[in-house]
């Protein structure tokens, strides 16, 4: 497999993550039908467990288009706020706006929740698959009204 061209070698490991997933990746999973794609690097964890050195994350693409991500929740609320502090350290780094913490999570995390998982299903990327649409701006709803703004 040849090597990814944009990579550079001031790239991350997460740019070159995100740039070998859009430039290699993803051209194979437009020719599969249906395909799953699981257990990420742990630098792609966001929310997710980590067990035996790997995001506890899925993905499931239809003819190349992602339609859902989930993943086993990371319920421990020390490593949940580490993740957010080192996150947010590099995002201002870059300088990328950093989010505020919630603290209903954190309050939830260290009050003990347990274990759990979650499935977000792109209604928006859904419905312009049944439809054939290669666009979501072709299914979003009231995207002039000012409710929904895309950039």
């Amino acid at each position: 497999m040849a090597g990814v061209k944009s990579i550079t070698q001031s790239d991350s490991f997460t740019s070159a993550y995100f740039k070998t997933f859009l430039e290699r990746i993803e051209p194979i999973l437009a020719n599969e039908t249906v395909a799953i794609v699981y257990d990420y690097p742990c630098s792609q964890a966001a929310l997710s467990e980590i067990q035996c050195g790997l995001a506890k994350r899925v993905e499931f693409y239809v003819h190349g288009v992602e339609l859902s991500n989930g993943f086993r929740e990371c319920v421990d609320f020390q490593e949940n706020l580490k993740r957010f502090s080192d996150i947010n350290l590099v995002r201002n780094l870059e300088g990328f706006e950093t989010p505020e913490s919630d603290p209903l999570f954190f309050k939830a995390l260290r009050d003990g929740i347990p274990p759990c998982c979650g499935n977000a299903l792109g209604v928006d990327r859904w419905l312009a698959l049944l439809l054939g649409h290669n666009s979501l701006d072709q299914v979003i709803p009231f995207r002039n009204s000012g409710i929904y703004s895309h950039s």
